[in-house]
């Protein structure tokens, strides 16, 4: 038996030292992305705390021949692939436009967009994990409605809840650059 609980105290003990060297930036990231946000760091091509400016549908044409969603955004504060201060456009298949959480004008969020594909189009990593609503007191995950519910976008699901801490967005910043640059 005393082997035994040498053993669990044991594994204990490192469970705790694993939990103990995780940085406060990276226990703030994964308190507001989840468990994978070092994944869905390093699978996006840009990264960045922006507001909605339009979201428009557009029919497939002879020039765009699959029918896409156009969503513009103000980069407010740039992480990576971006500035801040840019306007950009965002092109998503509207296919996987069910499978993640809706947007609305003028909202804040951070997001996480796979790098554009060579028809020029990206969706947000993960779906619905890679869009994190930051409201006006500055919480992340508020705002933003569940996710529709289907085979692939339950599985996608993200564990956010609205986070009240005092997590700071240049926190999560650094934790996600650190992920990126691979200095976990």
């Amino acid at each position: 038996m005393s082997i035994f609980k040498g053993i669990v105290t044991g594994v204990l003990l490192c469970v705790s030292c694993a939990a103990l060297a995780q940085s406060p930036d990276q226990r703030a990231a994964e308190r507001v992305l989840g468990p994978h946000w070092k994944q869905v760091s390093r699978a996006a091509g840009l990264i960045f705390t922006g507001t909605v400016l339009s979201i428009e549908r557009y029919a497939p044409t002879q020039d765009s021949p699959v029918p896409t969603f156009r969503v513009k955004f103000h980069v407010d504060r740039g992480v990576a692939g971006v500035r801040s201060g840019q306007v950009i456009t965002i092109r998503e298949w509207a296919a996987v436009w069910p499978m993640q959480r809706p947007m609305r004008r003028a909202q804040r969020m951070l997001l996480f967009f796979y790098p554009p594909s060579s028809a020029g189009l990206s969706s947000p990593v993960g779906g619905p994990m890679g869009q994190i609503a930051i409201d006006a007191k500055g919480n992340f995950g508020a705002g933003l409605p569940e996710a529709p519910v289907n085979d692939r976008a339950h599985v996608l699901r993200s564990p956010h809840t609205v986070v009240t801490q005092p997590d700071r967005l240049s926190q999560i910043e650094r934790a996600i650059r650190s992920a990126r640059e691979g200095k976990e």
